[in-house]
């Protein structure tokens, strides 16, 4: 099994830095949730941030914290790859294919989407810093 880490990555754009933070719903394994809470934080001139989901890491701590990989920007979204996910899910995490994207709706503002081969979660995150 690989790390999950994508070998090309770029840089986090100065628009996408700093700490965004909201909640999420969808879908995962066949269990609905919602009002998960969710942080990103990205720093400007970097290709790797944050990931933060506390619920996910109620049922298995190393589920709940990741790195994400920036892999490219296109217009107003980032794409991300989640990786070194621990616990149950090192797996996916070690996969590659948990992909994150973040599309700005306004400078503090952002529309946020996290899909795997297990499911899909979605919402709105707000930049706090």
């Amino acid at each position: 099994m690989g790390t999950g880490r994508p070998s090309d990555t770029v840089d986090v754009p100065a628009e996408f830095a700093g700490t965004w933070t909201g909640t999420v719903d969808g879908e995962a394994a066949g269990k609905q949730f919602e009002n998960e809470p969710v942080t990103l934080i990205l720093r400007a001139g970097e290709p790797t941030g944050v990931w933060d989901s506390p619920s996910d890491g109620q049922s298995d701590p190393g589920c709940g914290k990741g790195t994400l990989y920036a892999t490219e920007v296109k217009d107003s979204t980032l794409h991300l790859t989640l990786a070194d996910l621990g616990g149950v899910c090192a797996y996916l995490g070690g996969t590659g294919s948990v992909k994150v994207t973040l599309e700005l709706k306004d400078d503090d503002q952002a529309d946020y989407e996290l899909t795997m081969p297990v499911g899909r979660s979605e919402g709105e995150l707000t930049k706090t810093g």
